[in-house]
């Protein structure tokens, strides 16, 4: 039983390290792209929008004598489109920099394509925005009823589009690294010295720390930078750590930035660049020792060239089914992996017999 457990518990390791590299992988692609900018973009596009759609539509309405039903007004994702929407939010958000792109990178490109710098807006930002705008107070209003709306469509079409980014890059991964799950297992189970260094590899990784935390790790090496700045380092204390993996943690670094007033106007919008920029950089180190650590036990890049896939003019299907296999494992992510490892340990550790040493300590003294 304790032999299967060790199996099990070497397998899922292995997964769990190449789960790192396609989650550090897809947390980088979500950096370099600003993928939750683009999406506040978009939602705020397809929110302005609906917002003029529906007051329109009332208007129309109202002048052909149509009855309105208020309660059953469509959401933003029913409205239709405006002419030009993104004109509006350019009109609307990007005067007040809401929006601000970074600066000086691609300046020629519009703000969907580059991403904003901005990754969420609180309701009392897009009511301020909204009211110094040029846009018909009807318009302004509809929008701001229309934002709860938004908040779960933004946050449900983010979940969606970062499933999707991890789901390639496990596909890429599982790939790139040619392992197969079924002939992985079979392998730990008749290799006996590969099942042992994959186990001391366990121990490494049963650490929380060195699995998740790299938006943790990033703040602290933050808070290390800004120390001088008594302050902005006061504010960053306060951050609170249950937040670091959602746009909460952002929108705390940019109301961080904008309080430090003693600060340079620069120096403050660079806190939540120097954040994402320490993001990207422990995400990379952590790929590199995902690297050595693979490397340590015979899993390389390109370990069975072409071979693997094509051989004897054959497609090796066994092989392609096996990668597709570890690649929906992968898709799972490492945090689940993470789990499976802390439980799989310890069912191992609950059933293991008690060493001798145990054993006496445990012994009636006055036997």
């Amino acid at each position: 039983m304790l032999e299967v457990f060790g199996i099990l518990i070497a397998f899922v390791t292995v997964i769990l390290v190449l789960s790192l590299a396609t989650t550090g992988l897809s947390q980088m692609t979500s950096a370099l792209l600003r993928l939750r900018g683009r999406n506040l973009y978009r939602g705020l596009t397809r929110l302005v929008g609906a917002a003029e759609g529906n007051v329109q539509r009332r208007s129309e309405n109202k002048e052909s004598g149509v009855a309105q039903e208020p309660e059953a007004e469509p959401a933003p994702e029913s409205a239709a489109e405006p002419l030009d929407p993104n004109a509006i939010v350019e009109s609307v958000f990007d005067s007040g920099e809401l929006l601000r792109v970074g600066r000086g990178v691609l300046s020629f490109l519009p703000n969907w394509l580059r991403g904003p710098e901005r990754t969420w807006i609180e309701a009392g930002e897009l009511k301020e925005a909204l009211a110094a705008s040029e846009l018909p107070a009807a318009v302004a209003a509809e929008a701001e009823r229309l934002y709860p709306q938004l908040e779960r469509l933004l946050k449900k079409r983010f979940a969606f589009l970062m499933r999707l980014v991890a789901l390639f890059w496990a596909f890429v991964v599982a790939f790139a690294f040619q392992v197969s799950a079924p002939d992985l297992l079979r392998e730990l189970s008749t290799d006996r010295e590969l099942r042992a260094r994959v186990l001391e590899l366990t121990a490494s990784l049963e650490n929380r720390e060195s699995v998740q935390g790299v938006p943790a790790r990033a703040l602290e090496e933050l808070r290390d930078e800004y120390a001088e700045a008594e302050s902005i380092a006061a504010r960053l204390e306060a951050v609170s750590a249950e937040d670091l993996s959602d746009e909460a943690l952002l929108a705390a670094l940019a109301a961080v930035s904008e309080e430090a007033a003693e600060l340079p106007a620069a120096e403050r919008e660079a806190v939540v660049d120097r954040y994402r920029e320490l993001v990207i950089e422990l995400e990379r180190e952590d790929l590199e020792r995902t690297l050595e650590q693979l490397g340590g036990i015979d899993i390389r890049l390109w370990g069975g060239g072409e071979a693997f896939y094509y051989a004897d003019e054959r497609l090796q299907w066994g092989n392609l089914l096996g990668v597709l296999i570890t690649a929906l494992l992968l898709s799972l992510g490492a945090p689940f992996w993470f789990r499976m490892l802390s439980q799989a340990s310890s069912l191992r550790d609950m059933l293991a017999p008690p060493d001798k040493e145990q054993e006496e300590s445990t012994e009636d003294p006055e036997a």
